[in-house]
């Protein structure tokens, strides 16, 4: 080849690559603001709908639920410092408790990330949403005592301050009893005082009055149990407040005499022992030391 012909085809591959970066520089502007337009945008969720994942994972649901709740973690972060909406929360949401019905993490922060969204304010139509992710935590972790106290407070301090007047004390009531059926499954107990309180003002005092000495059988503190029974006594007067101390101090003896190995709230689950051959017959099956649960045990030992 003559070094004409070379040095013309190197001219043509110089031409070439000029009008090549001016096309680029033309067109690239414009792409750009194209593409900052499109993450202003809703995301674009490519993953197929939540019955059709399980084939998808090819069975490393685990894996695939970490890797979901991974990813939307850093959309929802992301988001939030961009200032912009990520409507797609629900949809990792699903995708992931199908995959595990049970995931705990996904119940724990449902609210947070459904009530504090990024790009807008909270409304009635959140809760309703979160309380349809709330419903389905009682059903797949029914005795997760902490996830009950926690949409119970979500409902009662949280919630109602979005929601229209006439539903405020009926969604507080509803949290307070959520607070109360969270304690007794292990949550902290110190919260029934003000459960109690909320209970009462909306009047539901009877339930108010069951939470707490629930709550006075649960917890160990003295401190705790001190405050609970003024509460109590303040509520249904002395005398109920000392049979209840009377009756817990009755559980406290049997527990000392036949699983003091055991914490109080252990003995309590497994329920008053009884002797069955001693408690034969109708007659015999009456006496306090014959019942099969506290209630009657504590019941008749105090009358």
């Amino acid at each position: 080849m003559s070094a004409r012909a070379t040095t013309a085809g190197q001219l043509l591959v110089a031409v070439l690559t000029a009008l090549a970066l001016l096309g680029i520089g033309r067109v690239q502007p414009a792409l750009a603001r194209t593409t900052h337009l499109v993450k202003e945008r809703d995301d674009l969720y490519a993953l197929p709908p939540p019955d059709e994942l399980r084939a998808v994972t090819l069975g490393y649901r685990s894996a695939a639920v970490d890797l979901l709740w991974a990813r939307m973690l850093v959309g929802y972060g992301t988001h939030f410092e961009e200032k912009s909406r990520f409507p797609d929360v629900t949809h990792y949401l699903d995708a992931i408790l199908v995959l595990e019905p049970d995931y705990r993490p996904a119940y724990r922060y449902a609210d947070t990330l459904l009530f504090y969204h990024p790009g807008g304010v909270a409304d009635a139509n959140d809760v309703a949403t979160i309380r349809v992710y709330m419903n389905r935590a009682f059903a797949a972790r029914p005795f997760d005592g902490p996830l009950w106290l926690q949409y119970g407070q979500f409902l009662a301090f949280t919630a109602v301050s979005v929601m229209p007047d006439n539903q405020r004390d009926s969604l507080q009531a509803e949290g307070a009893r959520l607070m109360v059926r969270g304690v007794e499954l292990g949550g902290d107990t110190s919260r029934i005082l003000s459960v109690a309180t909320m209970l009462d003002r909306n009047g539901a005092r009877a339930a108010a009055i069951d939470g707490l000495r629930r709550s006075y059988a649960l917890t160990d503190d003295p401190k705790t149990r001190d405050q609970i029974a003024t509460r109590l006594a303040s509520l249904e007067g002395t005398a109920q407040r000392d049979e209840a101390e009377r009756a817990m101090k009755r559980v406290e003896t049997r527990w000392r005499q036949d699983f003091d190995f055991l914490s109080r709230g252990e003995y309590l689950l497994i329920g008053p022992v009884v002797d069955r051959l001693g408690c034969v017959g109708p007659s015999e099956a009456l006496r306090s030391e014959c019942a099969v649960d506290w209630s009657d045990a504590m019941r008749d030992e105090t009358r």
